[in-house]
């Protein structure tokens, strides 16, 4: 209702689509989910880390970048 709209974009190599759409329903995903071949959109992000967040405006302006979450200390192992 106020025009958000969520993209997630799968850049990893070693990530198959048929990965990502079982990672999707596994955790009930119902956002687009784009293949990122060659990590061209990463690359034009100058993404660091999985997963990252960046949060546009409509005028295509970042306005956040970052961690999705505190879960991703080094050494972290996230319980699934």
């Amino acid at each position: 209702s106020k025009g958000v709209q969520f993209v997630a974009v799968a850049s990893n190599v070693q990530d198959s689509a048929k990965d990502v759409s079982a990672f999707a329903r596994k955790f009930g995903l119902t956002f687009p989910i784009l293949m990122d071949e060659g990590a061209r959109l990463a690359d034009v992000f100058d993404a660091k880390r999985t997963p990252e967040v960046f949060v546009l405006d409509a005028a295509r302006t970042v306005r956040y970048r970052g961690p999705i979450d505190d879960q991703g200390r080094v050494g972290f192992v996230r319980l699934e």
